[in-house]
C-alpha cells in the first residue's frame, strides 16, 4: 500500500510540474491544416486573424504601410518541448498577403539522476 501511494504521489508531481504552455495560447492546439484552413492569402483580413488567434503582442509596420504579426507558443511536457510559430503579413488594406506556420520539436536531452 505504501509503495502504491508513493508511486501515485510521484506520478501526480510529475504531471503537475511537467506540463506548461508559454506564449500565445490560441496557437497551442493549432496545426498547419487549421492555420491554412482559416488563413487564405489575398482573402483573410486582420479582423479575421484577430477573431481566430486573438491579439498578438508582436506587431511591426512594413515598409509598404502594412503590418507584420507574429504569434509564438512553447508547449512543454514532461520529456518533450514543441515550439509553434505563426507569422502573418498584411498589406496596407489589412488583407493577408503572406503567412507562415512552423512547428519544431527540438532534441532535448533529459537527465534524471
Amino acid at each position: 500500500m505504501k509503495k502504491l501511494l508513493s508511486t501515485a504521489l510521484v506520478a501526480l508531481m510529475l504531471s503537475a510540474a511537467g506540463c506548461s504552455t508559454l506564449g500565445d495560447q490560441s496557437l497551442a492546439a493549432t496545426d498547419r491544416a487549421t492555420v491554412d484552413r482559416y488563413i487564405v492569402d489575398g482573402k483573410t483580413t486582420m479582423a479575421n486573424v484577430r477573431a481566430i488567434f486573438g491579439e498578438t503582442n508582436t506587431k511591426n509596420q512594413t515598409d509598404t504601410g502594412g503590418e507584420f504579426w507574429y504569434y509564438g507558443v512553447v508547449n512543454q511536457h514532461i520529456v518533450s518541448v514543441t515550439i509553434k510559430t505563426l507569422a502573418v503579413t498584411f498589406n496596407n488594406k489589412g488583407v493577408v498577403i503572406n503567412h507562415r506556420y512552423g512547428e519544431t520539436v527540438p532534441n532535448v536531452a533529459l537527465s534524471l539522476k
